[in-house]
């Protein structure tokens, strides 16, 4: 009885592989993907303002007649985002940060996270006029880039206050997280 009942199993498991290549045996290749990438010694150090990764960029007080209507802008203070000690397989690459973040509003701006009502910030190229949209998904926010060169870069923007209304006085904060990417 042992060895029929194995017997059976037997067949029973043989004859359910015997039909598993066929399964896939019918499935055609419709293309191939080539998956190229680069491994480095090292990546770059990162320096806000000269200091460390992570910085801070301190506006100087707006009044509240100068933010009273929507649109109206102020302070525009320049701040960098430079990298040092790249691996030379780097050098002639653009540098360029990708914005993202949970203050990051559905026009592309900061929201305020301080107790100033109407106010948001924003984030400008190096010429000083060219908004960053950072809600633009990554390569689209229209962030200009930097070649590095001798291993290093330095990215100048700048942030100033953005109203969305006539503002209120208080506290205006906000924060954004960068990742720099290099093509």
């Amino acid at each position: 009885m042992n060895k029929t009942l194995l017997s059976a199993t037997l067949v029973a498991a043989l004859g359910v592989v015997a039909f598993v290549p066929a399964a896939h045996a019918a499935t055609a290749i419709d293309g191939t993907i080539t998956i190229n990438g680069q491994v480095v010694a090292a990546t770059c150090t990162v320096a806000v303002n000269g200091g460390a990764a992570n910085g801070a960029v301190t506006l100087k007080p707006a009044p509240t007649s100068s933010l009273a209507a929507a649109a109206a802008t102020y302070g525009d203070m320049p701040f960098t985002v430079g990298v040092t000690g790249c691996d030379a397989s780097l050098n002639g690459k653009t540098v360029t940060p990708y914005w993202s973040g949970s203050n990051i509003n559905a026009n592309g701006r900061l929201n305020n996270t301080g107790t100033a009502t109407n106010v948001n910030l924003q984030l400008l190229n190096s010429d000083d006029s060219t908004a960053i949209t950072l809600n633009g998904a990554e390569g689209s926010q229209g962030t200009t880039g930097v070649a590095v060169n001798s291993g290093a870069a330095t990215m100048t923007y700048y942030a100033r206050y953005y109203a969305t209304g006539a503002a209120t006085a208080g506290l205006v904060s906000s924060t954004v997280n960068y990742t720099l990417i290099y093509q």
